[in-house]
């Protein structure tokens, strides 16, 4: 109920701020499946066997609304924490064609959790920006306003190779299909709020001192690469290696006192179309 519940707001949400442009609205739509060895994010391997990430975006006139599931495949032990439906709002707006700001709001809805308090459903909102120069630069800013409380940011760059191009220097059509080389790094952080909530676990020392005392810090980097394949413009298949670790030496003594790996490789697939 819960999931049907939030995603039907969200789908009247976009369809009044589309529609508030005036008609007709001509909607761009993306779906993709991705299988991923583990699921890395911010810090954190949220699962860290075979899982199932299907997606689906729907954009018009700046708007968008992105609804991102993750499904474990091989085991049940933590689906609390690796189960879960993002759902994203958002609008983007360019400037002199040299930057793009990004804002909205997402829900994180979770399945029930008896165990983890910051495993219940939560909601942010987000700001950020991409400037369209040498290496690409991104940044966003992410307040949880629900079971967190706090703020995570991101920066990060950018860089795509043509290795085969569909088309010449004289936009002559050579072949129907290209390929790239997408590579990625980011580098996240976080204030003592979102340190706190999420990865201090109460350890302590033999001598009973606390493992980890939170702080604004530094939290991970991310490093990624991909060889995006795209079939008649439409249809993308997209190989990808993704590397994640921690940066903050007391988060990294955290996660190791309750068992959890503070660095992670993933491997995917993703099979992509538009219409």
């Amino acid at each position: 109920m819960r999931l049907r519940s939030t995603f039907t707001i969200g789908c009247l949400l976009f369809a009044v701020a589309t529609c508030a442009h005036g008609f007709p609205v001509d909607m761009d739509f993306d779906g993709e499946v991705k299988a991923t060895s583990e699921y890395l994010w911010r810090g954190e391997i949220i699962n860290d066997d075979w899982c199932i990430q299907p997606r689906l975006t729907a954009e018009a006139q700046g708007f968008s609304l992105d609804v991102l599931g993750n499904w474990d495949l091989t085991s049940v032990t933590n689906a609390s924490e690796s189960t879960r439906m993002d759902v994203t709002l958002a609008y983007k707006h360019m400037w002199d064609n040299v930057v793009i700001g990004r804002g909205g709001v997402i829900a994180y809805i979770y399945k029930e959790s008896l165990v983890a308090p910051w495993h219940k459903d939560t909601y942010e909102a987000f700001l950020g920006s991409d400037f369209l120069v040498f290496l690409l630069p991104t940044f966003r800013v992410y307040y949880d306003f629900g079971e967190i409380g706090g703020v995570y940011a991101t920066a990060g760059l950018r860089h795509s190779f043509n290795l085969i191009p569909s088309e010449d220097n004289k936009e002559r059509k050579l072949r129907n299909w290209s390929w790239d080389l997408d590579l990625k790094a980011d580098v996240g952080m976080a204030n003592k709020n979102y340190n706190e909530k999420v990865f201090d676990h109460g350890s302590v020392t033999a001598n009973g001192a606390s493992v980890y005392e939170a702080k604004n810090s530094l939290v991970d980097f991310t490093g990624e690469a991909s060889l995006p394949v795209t079939i008649n413009k439409n249809i993308m298949v997209i190989p990808c290696v993704k590397y994640m670790t921690l940066i903050d030496s007391g988060i990294k003594d955290s996660q190791n006192s309750v068992g959890e790996k503070t660095d992670g490789v993933a491997c995917s697939l993703t099979l992509g179309v538009s219409f």
